[in-house]
């Protein structure tokens, strides 16, 4: 299982720099083009979910990013059928230092088997 996790304090231009962090981190798993843009703009999206439900505003937030994917990075060029889910909760206990509260998005990408997982190997192996 791959797992990269990254906690951003809040401040100035929380948003892009969650979403470049997470395009950094998606990297690694060699996805398409399309399938990275597909997860930072889902993502993107629960994150002005969080930030519009949080009781302060995205300056007073830190955010922690947890992207889990079976097995290592794959090699390039090899497209499988994938699918993810995206979870999101407030959570204080990995605030950032100085910050009291914080949320958390957890992307979790998977093989998608029924869609003919059988011509390559698992996601991220």
């Amino acid at each position: 299982m791959t797992e990269i996790v990254f906690t951003l304090a809040g401040g100035p231009e929380l948003e892009p720099r969650v979403l470049s962090r997470l395009g950094e981190a998606l990297a690694g798993l060699h996805l398409s083009p399309g399938q990275a843009a597909h997860l930072r703009a889902a993502t993107q999206q629960a994150l002005w979910r969080l930030t519009a439900q949080a009781e302060t505003g995205p300056a007073e937030l830190s955010v922690v990013v947890r992207v889990r994917a079976p097995g290592a990075a794959r090699p390039a060029g090899v497209a499988l059928p994938w699918g993810f889910f995206i979870v999101t909760r407030p959570f204080s206990r990995e605030a950032a230092p100085g910050h009291p509260a914080s949320l958390a998005i957890e992307l979790i990408l998977y093989q998608d088997r029924a869609q003919g997982a059988s011509e390559g190997p698992p996601l991220g192996g």
